[in-house]
C-alpha cells in the first residue's frame, strides 16, 4: 500500500499521532535479533518512504512526549520522534556492522538519514553524541 498508493502515504503522513504509526516500526528495528529479516527490510522500506516527505521530516522533530518505555539503553527525557528515529537508525547501522554485515540495511538506513538530514532540528544530546562518535 505504501509503495503503490500515494494517497494512503499522504493520509498516514498527515496524522496527528504519527508516533502510533512510527513507534511500532522502530520497535522492530530495536529488537533486531528477535525480528526476522523480511520484517526488518519491510520496516526500513516504510521508513524510507516516509522520510522522502519533507513535511513528515519537519513534523517528527517537533513531536515530543513519547512513551518509549521499551528503550532500555538510556532514559530519554524530552526526545522528539525525529531524534528517536535517528537514534534507532544509528543503532541499526551499528548492529549491522557488528553482526549482520548486510549491504541492504546500510543503504536503506543511510538513505533515510540523508532524506531527513536537511530537516534535523533540536536533536537530542544522546543522538548528537551517537552521530559524532
Amino acid at each position: 500500500m505504501l509503495h503503490k498508493n500515494k494517497s494512503f502515504v499522504n493520509y498516514l503522513l498527515r496524522q496527528k499521532d504519527l508516533e502510533n504509526v512510527l513507534l511500532p516500526l522502530l520497535k522492530v528495528l530495536y529488537d533486531l535479533e528477535k525480528s526476522n529479516p523480511h520484517s526488518i527490510y519491510m520496516v526500513l522500506i516504510c521508513i524510507l518512504i516516509f522520510t522522502q516527505d519533507s513535511t513528515f521530516n519537519n513534523i517528527i522533530h517537533h513531536k515530543t512526549g513519547l512513551d518509549i518505555s521499551w528503550y532500555k539503553e538510556k532514559k530519554l527525557i524530552g526526545i522528539s520522534l525525529g531524534s528517536f528515529l535517528v537514534l534507532i537508525l544509528l543503532r541499526t547501522i551499528q548492529f549491522n556492522m557488528a553482526k549482520m554485515r548486510d549491504k541492504y540495511l546500510y543503504t536503506n538506513c543511510l538513505a533515510s538519514l540523508a532524506n531527513m538530514a536537511s530537516n534535523f532540528t533540536n536533536l537530542h544530546p544522546v543522538v548528537t553524541q551517537k552521530l559524532t562518535v
